[in-house]
Protein backbone atom coordinates (compact mmCIF):
# COMPACT_ATOMS: atom_id res chain seq x y z
CA UNK A 1 0.00 0.00 0.00
CA UNK A 2 1.21 3.44 -0.83
CA UNK A 3 -0.26 6.64 0.54
CA UNK A 4 -0.29 9.71 -1.69
CA UNK A 5 -1.61 13.10 -0.78
CA UNK A 6 -2.90 15.90 -2.95
CA UNK A 7 -3.39 16.02 -6.70
CA UNK A 8 0.35 16.17 -7.35
CA UNK A 9 0.71 12.69 -5.83
CA UNK A 10 -1.81 11.31 -8.31
CA UNK A 11 0.03 12.46 -11.43
CA UNK A 12 2.52 9.60 -11.31
CA UNK A 13 0.15 6.73 -10.51
CA UNK A 14 0.80 3.75 -12.83
CA UNK A 15 -1.94 2.51 -15.13
CA UNK A 16 -4.13 -0.18 -13.55
CA UNK A 17 -3.70 1.19 -10.04
CA UNK A 18 -6.66 1.00 -7.68
CA UNK A 19 -7.28 4.13 -5.64
CA UNK A 20 -9.25 4.83 -2.52
CA UNK A 21 -10.10 8.31 -1.38
CA UNK A 22 -10.92 9.16 2.20
CA UNK A 23 -9.78 9.94 5.67
CA UNK A 24 -9.31 7.52 8.51
CA UNK A 25 -11.45 8.81 11.34
CA UNK A 26 -11.20 5.95 13.82
CA UNK A 27 -13.36 2.94 14.48
CA UNK A 28 -17.07 3.46 14.01
CA UNK A 29 -19.46 2.78 16.87
CA UNK A 30 -20.57 -0.67 15.70
CA UNK A 31 -17.01 -1.98 15.55
CA UNK A 32 -16.16 -0.23 18.81
CA UNK A 33 -19.00 -2.06 20.60
CA UNK A 34 -17.88 -5.36 19.06
CA UNK A 35 -14.32 -4.79 20.28
CA UNK A 36 -15.59 -3.95 23.76
CA UNK A 37 -17.57 -7.21 23.85
CA UNK A 38 -14.49 -9.12 22.66
CA UNK A 39 -12.43 -7.54 25.42
CA UNK A 40 -15.05 -8.52 27.99
CA UNK A 41 -15.00 -12.14 26.77
CA UNK A 42 -11.18 -12.11 26.74
CA UNK A 43 -11.12 -10.83 30.30
CA UNK A 44 -13.58 -13.50 31.48
CA UNK A 45 -11.56 -16.25 29.79
CA UNK A 46 -8.33 -14.95 31.31
CA UNK A 47 -9.89 -14.78 34.78
CA UNK A 48 -11.27 -18.31 34.44
CA UNK A 49 -7.93 -19.76 33.30
CA UNK A 50 -6.24 -18.00 36.21
CA UNK A 51 -8.86 -19.36 38.63
CA UNK A 52 -8.46 -22.92 37.35
CA UNK A 53 -4.66 -22.90 37.45
CA UNK A 54 -4.67 -21.28 40.87
CA UNK A 55 -7.18 -23.86 42.11
CA UNK A 56 -5.14 -26.76 40.72
CA UNK A 57 -1.97 -25.41 42.31
CA UNK A 58 -3.53 -24.80 45.71
CA UNK A 59 -3.82 -21.73 47.92
CA UNK A 60 -0.10 -21.59 48.71
CA UNK A 61 1.02 -21.65 45.07
CA UNK A 62 3.87 -19.35 44.15
CA UNK A 63 2.47 -16.44 42.12
CA UNK A 64 5.41 -16.66 39.69
CA UNK A 65 4.67 -20.31 39.00
CA UNK A 66 0.99 -19.57 38.40
CA UNK A 67 1.99 -16.75 36.05
CA UNK A 68 4.43 -19.01 34.16
CA UNK A 69 1.73 -21.65 33.75
CA UNK A 70 -0.74 -19.04 32.48
CA UNK A 71 1.80 -17.71 29.97
CA UNK A 72 2.57 -21.25 28.85
CA UNK A 73 -1.11 -22.09 28.41
CA UNK A 74 -1.96 -18.95 26.45
CA UNK A 75 1.20 -19.27 24.37
CA UNK A 76 0.20 -22.85 23.54
CA UNK A 77 -3.23 -21.64 22.39
CA UNK A 78 -1.69 -19.03 20.11
CA UNK A 79 0.81 -21.53 18.78
CA UNK A 80 -1.88 -24.13 18.12
CA UNK A 81 -4.13 -21.54 16.50
CA UNK A 82 -1.38 -20.59 14.07
CA UNK A 83 -1.68 -24.01 12.45
CA UNK A 84 2.07 -24.53 12.70
CA UNK A 85 1.64 -27.74 14.69
CA UNK A 86 -1.29 -30.00 15.50
CA UNK A 87 -3.27 -29.76 18.71
CA UNK A 88 -1.92 -33.21 19.65
CA UNK A 89 1.64 -31.93 19.33
CA UNK A 90 0.73 -28.87 21.39
CA UNK A 91 -0.70 -31.11 24.11
CA UNK A 92 2.52 -33.11 24.23
CA UNK A 93 4.68 -29.98 24.31
CA UNK A 94 2.46 -28.40 26.95
CA UNK A 95 2.80 -31.49 29.15
CA UNK A 96 6.57 -31.33 28.80
CA UNK A 97 6.87 -27.58 29.52
CA UNK A 98 4.50 -27.74 32.50
CA UNK A 99 6.67 -30.55 33.87
CA UNK A 100 9.71 -28.31 33.53
CA UNK A 101 7.98 -25.44 35.32
CA UNK A 102 6.82 -27.70 38.13
CA UNK A 103 10.16 -29.47 38.40
CA UNK A 104 8.82 -32.84 37.32
CA UNK A 105 10.94 -35.16 35.21
CA UNK A 106 8.60 -36.17 32.40
CA UNK A 107 10.25 -36.37 29.02
CA UNK A 108 7.30 -36.66 26.60
CA UNK A 109 8.90 -34.76 23.72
Amino acid sequence: MEIRQGLQGLRSVPSGTVLSVGNYDGIHLGHRRLLERCRAVRDRIGAEIHRRIRSAMGPDADARTVSALEMTYFGALVHAGSGYVSYREIADRLTYVVGLILGEDRDTR
